[in-house]
């Protein structure tokens, strides 16, 4: 850590598969006080945005585009970066430091391209979030034009997403959210956001960010992909692990046809 590191406001990445909550996340997060700069209050799928910095997405565009990928096509891993790539990214930080609090962004494409912003921010705070691939698939397959993604498509994204979320939170340990429904878990997912929120110093309420008619797609199902299968159990298995005692007492049964949202904190 660099002189004068400790002194950086505390900064949060927030890490997850498309249509998995994210934005909920990020937006949670922002109502209880993170700074998240300039980014999107309103979009067509997103009643209350999907609360990304254009400059920052767009960044993580061109990376992808450079190892010949994109978000709906990823790469098997973390992209490579140039100097030329770190310095953009370095402008971009610089208004967010210059704010002097808490501050975090998002963005689903960040999955393939966080260990080179961990460079550009060392000591970030990695906040994951997952959703039960039968959720994903109809919210994907839900959206219109350009943004439409198949079934058979749209499960292989979920599975190389939350692949490469699984391995970096194996790695980071990072806080894990389950999206599977909000609202009927929503004691635990403000218990979380609130002891995050107090790490970083934050006062205000994070639950003032959620409306139940925020998510559209509630009631999970089977689906027919064994690797799906086998890496949500995974990540529930992880979850597990890293529950505290007095939360699992209080959430609700996980299952397929369940909706729930429950979360964890390592220890």
């Amino acid at each position: 850590m660099g002189e004068g590191q400790s002194t950086l406001p505390h900064c949060v990445i927030v890490l997850g598969m498309h249509r998995s909550g994210t934005s909920l996340v990020a937006g949670s997060l922002e109502a209880a006080g993170l700074y998240l700069g300039d980014v999107n209050h309103a979009a067509t799928y997103n009643r209350k945005g999907n609360k990304e910095n254009a400059s920052i997405r767009d960044l993580n565009d061109r990376l992808l585009a450079r190892a010949d990928a994109s978000w709906i096509a990823p790469p098997t891993g973390q992209v490579e970066w140039s100097l030329e790539d770190e310095g953009c990214a370095r402008f971009f930080v610089e208004p967010y430091l210059e704010c002097r609090r808490p501050w975090g962004f998002k963005d689903p494409r960040c999955i393939w391209t966080v260990e080179g912003w961990l460079r550009i921010v060392p000591g970030a705070r990695l906040v994951g979030v997952f959703r039960h691939p039968s959720l994903v698939v109809r919210s994907l397959g839900a959206r219109r034009g350009s943004l439409f993604v198949g079934r058979e498509d749209a499960l292989r994204l979920w599975c190389a997403y939350n692949a490469e979320l699984f391995r970096l939170q194996r790695k980071y340990r990072f806080p894990l959210l389950h999206f599977d429904s909000a609202g009927v878990a929503l004691v635990s997912l403000a218990a979380q956001l609130e002891h995050i929120g107090k790490e970083l110093g934050l006062a205000g309420d994070p639950c003032r960010f959620y409306r139940d008619e925020l998510v559209h797609q509630t009631v999970a199902e089977s689906v027919e992909s064994a690797p799906a299968t086998t890496l949500y159990a995974r990540l529930l298995a992880a979850w597990t692990r890293q529950a505290p005692d007095s939360l699992k007492k209080k959430r609700p049964p996980v299952g397929p046809n369940c909706k729930c949202l429950v979360v964890a904190h390592p220890r």
